[in-house]
């Protein structure tokens, strides 16, 4: 979540045909980058997720980048992840980037949330 007051964002795949295990066994084919303009917008990432269909959060080890100005996160769009709360009273700012194979439908684009 960006705006401000807000709670911690559902967790969600960038990039996952639904219902499409075969998903999974590609190899990777949309890279997620996201670019932060301030300290605020923390991202919380689901180790190893991106190699299976389990949704389920809590069985994953958790990582959570700290977001500080101009700095920099790539990562693989299946990866379960979600942005954490802002106690912030203003907006926060970045920029997400895709990087995708030439391969790759805009149409298998979902954002499935869970």
């Amino acid at each position: 979540p960006v705006e401000a007051n807000t709670v911690d964002g559902a967790w969600h795949r960038d990039t996952v045909i639904e219902k499409e295990i075969g998903d999974f066994e590609r190899p990777l084919y949309y890279i997620g980058h996201i670019i932060y303009f301030d300290d605020l917008a923390n991202t919380e990432f689901c180790l190893n997720s991106e190699h299976n269909s389990n949704n389920n959060a809590d069985i994953y080890e958790k990582r959570i980048i700290n977001a500080q100005t101009n700095s920099s996160v790539f990562f693989d769009g299946r990866i379960l992840h979600r942005g954490l709360k802002n106690n912030n009273p203003i907006t926060r700012y970045a920029i997400y980037i895709s990087y995708t194979a030439s391969s790759y439908s805009v149409k298998e684009t979902q954002n499935i949330y869970f």
